[in-house]
């Protein structure tokens, strides 16, 4: 928690989705709790888009953009 607020965990975001582009990946998926929300407001800062709730939350990133 002391971390939190620093754009640490959107750094590394970027700089792996940055390789992931290098690699011709278009997209990339992670796996949440819907309980999470500093994870979910990550995610969402970053371009993620949210599946409709069934327990879990996968969040998916386009790479081609």
């Amino acid at each position: 928690p002391g971390h939190r607020g620093q754009g640490i965990g959107r750094r590394l975001l970027e700089a792996l989705f940055a390789r992931a582009r290098e690699l011709s990946c278009g997209e990339a998926w992670v796996l949440t709790d819907w309980a999470n929300e500093a994870a979910r407001r990550l995610y969402a800062s970053v371009g993620g888009r949210e599946d409709p709730p069934d327990g879990a939350v996968l969040v998916s990133f386009d790479l081609r953009s």
